[in-house]
């Protein structure tokens, strides 16, 4: 945490910084990346017209944002300026399942690892938030959710922490997005080109081994939610088994 000469605070955390000033507080996301600059995602100038438009100045925005990158922070950011951001008073939405929710990760902050008087590199620093979020993602359990928006080429999150979910037996990660959803986004297109609706989706988990296929079948579910529960379970006992959208017009 940084007091500045004006009495504004700063501080410095993994995925987030947060500015106060008297009874102003706001927080800008960071996305941490693995060879590159984490990104500063600060709000833009016709955005933080809207949101503070009568409380802060466009001059108040690019003092903030001075401010931010002023500091000799123990990590190197790049600003990235984008059509969004949070009022005052607004943090970052966290839940339960996440990291930042953990009393290891909340005793990490609490450290200021990434305050200028820290004897320690930029890259040291993010080693220890890298083998923080490895052993979290190694260990976690259950159906693993990570938004769509998080999952950035280069990312952390994106060439750390998927792999060491999808690695971890404990965990099932959707692949939304990626080529499970082949299926489903052929079936959309097709769909939409013919103007008809899809009436039902539905997702079939197939067990590899013969021995067990025979003995189990073809387990068909309605939600994706139950599909990936029994993909964690049947896991769990050691069985290898894949799933597939299957799509009804």
């Amino acid at each position: 945490m940084v007091t500045l000469s004006d009495n504004s605070v700063l501080e410095m955390q993994w995925k987030q910084v947060v500015y106060e000033k008297g009874n102003i507080r706001l927080t800008y996301e960071i996305i941490p990346m693995l060879n590159e600059p984490d990104v500063l995602v600060f709000t833009d100038s016709a955005t933080w017209q809207t949101l503070h438009g009568g409380v802060l100045s466009e001059q108040d925005r690019q003092d903030i944002l001075n401010k931010i990158i002023s500091i000799k922070w123990k990590r190197d950011l790049v600003v990235k300026e984008v059509a969004t951001g949070h009022k005052i008073g607004e943090g970052l939405a966290l839940t339960e399942g996440m990291i930042e929710m953990t009393p290891g990760y909340k005793q990490l902050c609490g450290m200021g690892l990434f305050d200028p008087e820290q004897q320690l590199t930029n890259d040291q620093v993010k080693q220890i938030y890298i083998k923080a979020e490895t052993k979290y993602c190694e260990a976690i359990r259950g159906v693993v959710t990570i938004p769509q928006g998080a999952r950035i080429k280069g990312s952390i999150v994106e060439e750390i922490c998927v792999p060491a979910i999808k690695n971890n037996p404990q965990a099932v990660l959707p692949e939304l997005g990626a080529r499970k959803s082949e299926n489903t986004k052929k079936a959309f297109i097709k769909t939409i080109k013919s103007g008809l609706f899809v009436k039902k989706i539905s997702y079939e988990v197939r067990f590899q081994d013969e021995a067990a296929f025979r003995d189990n079948g073809m387990q068909k579910f309605n939600t994706l939610e139950e599909c990936y529960a029994y993909i964690a379970k049947v896991r769990n006992l050691g069985y290898n088994v894949s799933s597939e959208v299957v799509i009804e017009e």
